[in-house]
């Protein structure tokens, strides 16, 4: 505001939810509508359910929900949200569906990708099988929830974050609520 700085806060993780948070608040701003005013509601905003929703989850972690649909750059938002954090992480990934002829290849990208930014990748899904020869980790993939979270029970892990991500037909919503204290 005319060299003022501006600050404010939003209760959501994600350099994506910030910088749209922060857009918004140009085009008030733009629309000579108060800005210091509309800060508050940033604070308070409430996002849809399993969009980078935060639960405590299981051995003192964080749970980041995300499991309400998928693609590959909402994966990538996902995995770079917490890319930089110290804790171990875990994304627990269904497949990515109705991404048409390169469905396969963005799988593929989506573990070279996460080389290096999470601990773990646990799949589910075909689509995932071959692609995760391109992760650089721990990276395994599972018939089922079931497996998965059997796999999870034999790994000792302190205070993770635990993300769960998948195409709304692969049902990771179920997986992520057996995550949720």
């Amino acid at each position: 505001l005319n060299d003022e700085e501006i600050v404010f806060s939003i209760n959501t993780i994600g350099e994506h939810n910030v910088i749209n948070a922060a857009a918004a608040l140009a085009v008030t701003h733009s629309l000579n509508i108060n800005i210091k005013e509309k800060i508050n509601y940033l604070d308070n905003i409430v996002f849809p359910d399993r969009r980078f929703s935060l639960k405590d989850s299981i051995n003192g972690g964080l749970l980041i929900d995300d499991s309400y649909n998928s693609n590959p750059e909402s994966m990538k938002k996902l995995i770079d949200a917490v890319s930089k954090e110290k804790n171990v992480k875990v994304l627990m990934a269904g497949e990515m569906l109705e991404l048409g002829d390169r469905a396969e290849e963005f799988h593929y990208e989506i573990c070279s990708f996460a080389s290096g930014k999470v601990d773990y990748f646990l799949s589910i899904g075909d689509m995932w099988k071959e692609a995760l020869d391109d992760y650089n980790g721990h990276g395994v993939n599972f018939k089922n929830q079931e497996e998965l979270l059997e796999y999870l029970e034999g790994i000792e892990l302190k205070d993770p974050i635990m993300l769960v991500k998948g195409s709304r037909s692969t049902n990771m919503d179920k997986l992520a609520d057996k995550l949720t204290l």
